[in-house]
């Protein structure tokens, strides 16, 4: 079930293979799937195999596992296991979990006989209808928390912006204004046609609104999206990040290593050091995108303006209709 780009109004996604939902507003949102037995049968797959761990840039944005049971965070598949267990321990399921055990510790795959096995799969035969529903009732659980997660990581934003920003490029201070948040793909056309609206935006309120940057290449769909990632923040070490990103959204067409030297050489970069530097880059990138997921986001771009979100290429009204209800909270 492989990563789909799904381009609509306003936002490049990433396709959930549940047909989870997009917690995102005013984009295109993920495409429903039936959830079906073959899907469930996909589900515990990545359980079996113990994948539930992302470590690197690459892992962040093109997973492939299934949101109902892995949530993009480092869960160990021992943690996965034991919170499935109680989900499924009312309709006495909960020996289903021993058909992966083979994934488990031999102290615990041990305990199970061949007539426990066979009992469980009676039960599995007799009412598959029960396994799903326990399913569906862990996605909603997962669904909540996440939801109170990005809750309140929203309020932090609001109340303490700098723990967040970090060492994210910046328009100018944050201090005494208001901060606007945006994570995006130089590959994304959204954000390209959001790159315009909000280099307008910050015209016209630069005084009183600062503009941050974090990275959110969806690498499964734009395969220039880490490159070009890592060469804007090489450009960033050399305090030419804004004039990198603007060439590059301007460019966006001719991604690719000619087009990262060539703006580098015509901003006169260090260009021993800015390759240096893109080789180091897979931290802070990796930092920004693990942030993205911590707040459910599946797709470019997304804003956070003192705490209220919105996604997608909005025009400019809808930032300023934002930015003023912002002042008045």
């Amino acid at each position: 079930m492989p990563g789909l780009r799904l381009e609509g109004e306003s936002q490049c996604m990433l396709f959930d293979p549940v047909g989870r939902r997009s917690i995102l507003r005013g984009g295109t949102g993920i495409l429903p799937v039936s959830f079906s037995h073959a899907t469930f049968a996909y589900c515990l797959l990545p359980l079996a195999l113990g994948v539930a761990q992302y470590q690197s840039v690459a892992d962040v944005a093109s997973c492939e596992i299934p949101y109902a049971l892995v949530k993009f965070k480092k869960i160990m598949v021992t943690k996965l296991l034991s919170i499935l267990q109680k989900a499924l321990s009312l309709t006495g399921l909960v020996l289903l979990l021993s058909l992966s055990a083979w994934s488990l510790p031999a102290t615990a795959a041990a305990k199970i006989t061949p007539e426990l096995e066979q009992q469980i799969l009676e039960v599995i035969r007799n009412h598959p209808e029960v396994i799903l529903e326990s399913v569906q009732r862990y996605q909603q659980q997962l669904e909540r928390e996440s939801q109170q997660q990005q809750q309140a990581i929203l309020q932090g934003f609001k109340t303490n912006p700098q723990a967040f920003i970090g060492s994210s490029p910046t328009t100018s201070t944050i201090e005494d204004k208001i901060v606007l948040v945006e994570f995006s793909d130089f590959q994304c056309p959204f954000c390209a046609r959001a790159h315009d609206t909000v280099n307008q935006f910050i015209a016209n309120h630069g005084d009183e609104v600062t503009l941050v940057y974090k990275h959110f290449p969806l690498t499964r769909i734009h395969p220039q999206a880490l490159p070009a990632a890592k060469a804007a923040w090489a450009a960033t070490q050399q305090g030419k990040f804004w004039q990198y990103h603007d060439a590059l959204f301007a460019n966006q067409k001719q991604l690719g290593e000619e087009l990262y030297l060539e703006i580098a050489e015509a901003l006169d970069l260090d260009l021993e050091q800015f390759n240096r530097d893109r080789n180091a880059a897979d931290r802070a990138i990796a930092e920004d995108m693990q942030l993205a997921q911590l707040l459910g986001l599946s797709g470019t771009p997304f804003f956070v303006m003192n705490g209220e979100s919105f996604s997608g290429a909005v025009p400019l009204e809808q930032i300023e209709a934002i930015l003023a209800r912002v002042r008045n909270s």
